[in-house]
């Protein structure tokens, strides 16, 4: 158990046990305790169905034992922003490594010309996730490329926008089991901007008749580590700017 995840999520096991967390795999000291429940049952990726819990509860009820714990004050996301007289809040979840945004600056300044307040951030694990659950919980539409920082869906208002970025080559079942799917059942509109080779950093790296460009779903069959390593790993996207701005408009057009 790594401790620094401990302690991101304290305040939410805060709302389900009094007791301190233990670490069972270090702690060598004997435990009493009235009752315990142990072990883990999963359900699906990023959802609970509700028919299989007890109490019935569902994910819904879960983002609101997150907004309790973490004092999120949005339950719902509107096109005038939190006050709802002013600007829809949009979120750009930024990355470091692979995957990122190239003209990350230039998106900004056009979704700011089309009418947004733009922030971007960047999640890890050093991250303070009370002051970041707030940030996603102001935010009325959050755009960000395939990745472990869309998670952070689970603190958007009801109503708010996921615009997905899916890389180029073939990984729409792969995003839409991880964020699509359970866009809905989180009460979140949901929306995909599937990378078009020109914006891929991928044309850079490779001749334009290589398989990677030209036929990525014989590079699926090859197994999962030659498609993370080709379409995950290595790949970066510079957005059609012009695309970027008909999305963000149809975002604005499904926020209550």
């Amino acid at each position: 158990m790594k401790p620094w995840w401990v302690g991101k999520f304290t305040p939410f096991f805060r709302q389900l046990t009094r007791f301190d967390v233990v670490d069972v795999d270090n702690d060598q000291e004997v435990h009493c305790f009235p009752r315990i429940v142990v072990g883990a049952t999963f359900h699906k990726d990023m959802g609970v169905i509700p028919a299989k819990s007890p109490g019935h509860v569902s994910v819904v009820d879960f983002k609101r034992t997150l907004r309790r714990a973490f004092g999120l004050e949005r339950e719902t996301a509107s096109r005038g922003g939190a006050t709802g007289h002013g600007k829809p809040r949009l979120l750009i979840i930024s990355r470091r490594g692979s995957r990122r945004f190239l003209n990350e600056r230039e998106m900004a300044a056009a979704a700011a010309d089309a009418g947004f307040d733009v922030r971007i951030a960047e999640p890890d694990q050093h991250t303070d996730m009370a002051t970041f659950a707030r940030l996603v919980n102001s935010a009325d539409v959050m755009i960000g490329v395939h990745g472990a920082g869309l998670t952070n869906m689970v603190f958007l208002p009801r109503g708010a926008v996921l615009i997905q970025v899916v890389p180029f080559g073939g990984l729409e079942w792969l995003t839409r089991v991880t964020f699509k799917d359970p866009a809905q059942d989180m009460e979140v509109s949901y929306m995909d901007y599937n990378v078009q080779l020109e914006e891929s950093s991928l044309i850079d790296q490779y001749p334009r008749n290589h398989q990677v460009l030209t036929d990525p779903y014989a590079v699926h069959k090859q197994g999962w580590d030659a498609l993370k390593t080709a379409y995950l790993d290595k790949q970066n996207i510079r957005m059609d700017l012009d695309r970027f701005r008909s999305t963000l408009q149809e975002a604005l057009n499904r926020l209550p």
